[in-house]
């Protein structure tokens, strides 16, 4: 699973060639690590283009038009193995998909108590591009647009910290994902030597022994 990650800081303009946006890129000002119910840029296809817009990390489907603290699934990650047919996911898997940039993501591995936190980013030291799914919900507390992110078993890389990976498209698999086109080999976990994995030494403890 996909439970945090970095904001995306670099290459703006070579994804908005890529995808023949003309929008000015975002403000990457603010907190690196992005969070569930983070509001973050997501990339998406509209009637006139692609298009960047804010959106909550953490899907709320259009069918639930309560308050938005009333809807209590945990969904920042949906399964590509099971979305279509999912009552959360299945719609917007069929008409809304989108675009995560992002620098890095982190996971963690080892026992309550003793984790071990890991920073995974791509080896050939491009930004990661996450598959995702996105929806609009009329809730009681206003209109809300909002994320998932995909995921998949892990591969090679990935395995000896968790055993699901985000979904990551390849910038000749952008547009394919967002006009709704069937990708090939997505559910697949990426090949081996994907991603570069880094241990994060520990916070050092703070406040006086005495």
């Amino acid at each position: 699973m996909c439970g945090r990650f970095k904001r995306h800081s670099k290459f703006w303009d070579r994804i908005f060639e890529i995808l023949s946006m003309t929008a000015p890129a975002p403000d990457v000002s603010g907190g690196d690590e992005i969070r569930p119910t983070d509001l973050y840029p997501i990339i998406g296809a509209r009637p006139e283009g692609y298009a960047l817009g804010p959106a909550r990390w953490s899907l709320i489907p259009r069918s639930h038009t309560g308050p938005v603290k009333a809807f209590k699934l945990a969904t920042f990650n949906a399964r590509i193995e099971t979305a279509a047919t999912s009552k959360v996911f299945a719609t917007p898997w069929r008409k809304r998909h989108c675009l995560i940039p992002a620098d890095a993501f982190w996971e963690w591995s080892g026992d309550k108590g003793q984790k071990q936190k890991w920073q995974i980013t791509r080896a050939d030291n491009h930004p990661l591009m996450f598959a995702g799914l996105w929806d609009r919900s009329e809730t009681a507390d206003g209109p809300v647009t909002s994320f998932t992110i995909l995921t998949r078993p892990a591969g090679e890389d990935m395995a000896p910290i968790h055993t699901r990976e985000p979904v990551i498209l390849h910038p000749d698999q952008w547009r394919g994902w967002l006009d709704l086109n069937p990708l090939p080999g997505l559910t697949e976990p990426a090949p081996i030597s994907t991603f570069r994995t880094q241990a994060i030494p520990p916070e050092p403890r703070t406040g006086s022994l005495l």
